[in-house]
């Protein structure tokens, strides 16, 4: 079931490829060598490039993870699914008269992944923000263990607005966590 947040995610993505689309079309219409296509071929490709990326973006659950939260294996798990989107993309359009170019399509997948990326750390950077911002006379608190349960807390605590708590500092009896956080 899609919520607003999918739907709105789906919505920044499907701009960000249409943009990268266009671009490489552009620029493939201008270079000398690229490979140029009737108007409504371009519509076609189109169509073939960003559906098989929405259908591995939603087999590989990418609009299921809370960006806010986001880690490394979820902005891996992006650029997988975009990966495995792009061999499936040229191979489909290899064999239709839609073939935009083997390059072409790599730039397009390539750079709507990059923009995409760049998308969601934008996002965890303006909510990184927002959390500053909000934590403002609160009462500094203590969390007891700097493990991933502790900085969840830490987290969440920065995250609620109606939370009249801030996090000040952890204590752990692992001294290597020292000044890590």
């Amino acid at each position: 079931m899609l919520n607003r947040r999918k739907v709105l995610l789906c919505l920044i993505d499907t701009a960000c490829f249409l943009c990268v689309y266009l671009c490489t079309v552009a620029m493939s219409y201008l270079s000398s060598s690229g490979i140029t296509l009737e108007g409504y071929h371009y519509l076609i490709n189109f169509g073939i490039l960003w559906l098989t990326n929405m259908i591995a973006r939603f087999v590989f659950r990418v609009y299921s993870n809370i960006w806010r939260y986001a880690n490394s294996r979820a902005y891996l798990l992006m650029v997988t699914a975009d990966a495995i989107s792009a061999v499936a993309a040229v191979a489909i359009t290899r064999f239709t008269s839609q073939n935009l170019g083997v390059w072409q399509t790599c730039l397009i997948f390539t750079g709507y992944c990059l923009l995409t990326l760049t998308s969601r750390f934008v996002y965890q950077q303006l909510k990184n923000r927002e959390k500053i911002s909000i934590s403002q006379n609160k009462i500094n608190v203590a969390i007891v263990g700097a493990g991933s349960v502790g900085v969840l807390l830490a987290d969440e605590l920065m995250a609620n607005k109606r939370s009249h708590y801030k996090p000040y500092c952890f204590i752990d009896n692992n001294p290597e966590k020292a000044g890590k956080l």
